[in-house]
């Protein structure tokens, strides 16, 4: 087989639509656009507009825009875990959830600015440094 020899499948491919070339054309005069208007004249697109629905920038808000599903983070800071070590409300090998910090539920984020000073390991999703 040779590069020339190689062809679509019969019916895969349609011949291309030649518009405005004859009223036995099926597609000529008006060359499928309509009697006047503005979408019959050359050059002109409705940007925006979809077709009576309300067009995506009506829709979303005009100042900001807060994710319906967003991830929900319990944040918990490190510095407080610590003083709750310290002071014996809570123990240091114990696994920390975000049932402990907040009602609903989330996973827990720790925010830290500073490496931890007691030992202790937790199991959390994420964490971050707190920008200073």
């Amino acid at each position: 087989m040779k590069l020339h020899e190689l062809r679509d499948n019969p019916g895969a491919t349609k011949p291309k639509k030649r518009i405005g070339r004859g009223p036995g054309s099926g597609t000529g005069k008006t060359g499928g656009r309509g009697i006047k208007g503005q979408k019959s004249r050359s050059g002109v697109a409705i940007n925006g507009y979809e077709g009576g629905q309300m067009p995506l920038y009506m829709r979303l808000p005009k100042r900001g825009f807060n994710k319906p599903n967003r991830k929900k983070f319990a944040v918990i800071n490190l510095g407080l875990i610590e003083k709750f070590i310290e002071a014996g409300t809570l123990d240091a090998k114990a696994e920390i959830t975000a049932a402990r910090w907040t009602r609903k539920p989330k996973s827990p984020r720790i925010c830290w600015s500073k490496p931890a000073s007691c030992a202790a390991s937790w199991t959390v999703s994420a964490s971050w440094r707190r920008a200073k």
